[in-house]
């Protein structure tokens, strides 16, 4: 349901999360996340963009979680990448000003919104204090 982009943005973050404060290389995120470098340096760049991440240049610098991560949700990191498309109107109409949508599209939209709900739902700080646990 989700793209492989933004599996990677909530690993990526992850990761960050349980480290706050510290930042890091691509290297080192990509070999502790198994994300595709090259890949993950483009998904890093969008993360900082939408300042969920921090970008810092120079010998100590890298990628450290912004410090609101306590706010942030799943749904906000995949908002940040690739976001959660509604359906506004029905594809079979020729025109995008559809006064309401079709009973099937309306059940999906429904289902869409009900999934952007339950990721709202899912924070990023509580699943990695929930990952540190479980190595401790």
């Amino acid at each position: 349901m989700i793209s492989q982009t933004s599996d990677y943005a909530i690993r990526a973050v992850e990761f960050l999360a349980r480290h706050p404060d510290k930042f890091f290389t691509v290297d080192i995120v990509s070999a502790e996340t198994t994300i595709p470098r090259d890949y993950l340096a483009k998904v890093m760049r969008l993360l900082a963009r939408a300042s969920i991440i921090e970008s810092k240049r120079g010998l100590r610098g890298g990628f450290a979680i912004s410090s609101e991560f306590l706010n942030y949700s799943v749904y906000d990191v995949i908002n940040a990448i690739d976001p959660v498309q509604r359906v506004h109107h029905c594809p079979k109409e020729k025109s995008s000003r559809c006064e309401e949508l079709c009973p099937l599209h309306a059940k999906l939209d429904l289902a869409i919104a009900d999934f952007e709900i339950a990721l709202r739902k899912i924070f990023i700080a509580e699943a990695a204090q929930k990952r540190i646990e479980q190595n401790q």
